[in-house]
């Protein structure tokens, strides 16, 4: 069963707040969170089998990002949406990029409950049916 959602975000306060939001509004997923891409990358290496929904940060510190991951996993797990997060100042260039790397959608931060819970909710029940 594809019970969990897994975050990356290298950012203490949003990594916290957006797996309040989760926890909250999505109470039958699991919910885990990593600090950056290189822990996402080794979960998602070790086994997907689980996987309902990855919401990553665009902007980590190490050489990755979340571009990168979903550039690199979206097209090997077909039936797990990506969601990307940032706060960048470039809306519309990088919601262009997360499409073409193959994200479901792109959310720019500062993260809203409304927003990100009905992203999450489109994200989960569209994929379901695949």
């Amino acid at each position: 069963m594809r019970n969990t959602i897994l975050i990356a975000d290298d950012g203490f306060v949003e990594r916290r707040i957006l797996k309040a939001i989760i926890r909250r509004d999505f109470e039958f997923y699991n919910v885990t969170s990593y600090i950056d891409e290189y822990n996402l990358r080794f979960r998602l290496d070790k086994t997907t089998d689980d996987v309902a929904l990855v919401v990553t940060d665009n902007n980590m510190p190490n050489s990755d990002e979340g571009l990168e991951i979903i550039r690199d996993y979206a097209p090997k797990l077909i039936r797990v949406p990506f969601i990307l997060v940032s706060a960048c100042v470039n809306v519309d260039e990088i919601a262009k990029m997360a499409k073409e790397a193959g994200a479901y959608a792109f959310v720019q931060k500062p993260l809203h409950d409304n927003k990100i819970t009905e992203v999450i909710q489109n994200a989960l029940e569209k994929y379901a049916k695949n």
